[in-house]
């Protein structure tokens, strides 16, 4: 099945501080590129205008896209065939050792993710190559 060209993201309010607030405020001037809500209604959700989703994403949702979206403690990010975008912070997950930056995930923050986002979109080949990494990490 075909992927939309998009980044999916749900995570809880405690995300949603930094990174979850960033991809919400896109959520709104740029839905071709990003699907990205609080799971709960918050502050930041408000301020955003992304209406808060409520509850956890079907393994189904994240897999209609073709990126992840990935904040520490969030195991949602690691769905099959999506290429993985990580939030640039200092936290060590127990997963960490086996990543590799641009083989099993790119590293974004609010200033990159959307132009990494349309530099994926226009070239399938690395965001492949990217969603392969991500499935051997």
């Amino acid at each position: 099945a075909k992927r939309e060209p998009s980044l999916f993201w749900r995570g809880p309010c405690a995300t949603c501080a930094a990174p979850g607030a960033a991809l919400a405020r896109l959520t709104k001037t740029r839905p071709d590129l990003f699907d990205a809500r609080c799971s709960s209604d918050c502050f930041n959700a408000r301020e955003s205008g992304a209406p808060a989703e409520g509850k956890r994403p079907r393994p189904t949702s994240v897999s209609r896209h073709r990126y992840a979206f990935g904040a520490p403690g969030d195991p949602d990010a690691w769905a099959p065939g999506a290429a993985v975008l990580l939030w640039d912070e200092p936290t060590v997950e127990w997963y960490s050792p086996g990543l590799a930056a641009n083989d099993t995930h790119v590293v974004v923050d609010a200033a990159s993710v959307e132009a990494v986002v349309e530099g994926l979109n226009a070239d399938p080949k690395a965001a492949a190559a990217l969603a392969a990494g991500g499935a051997r990490g």
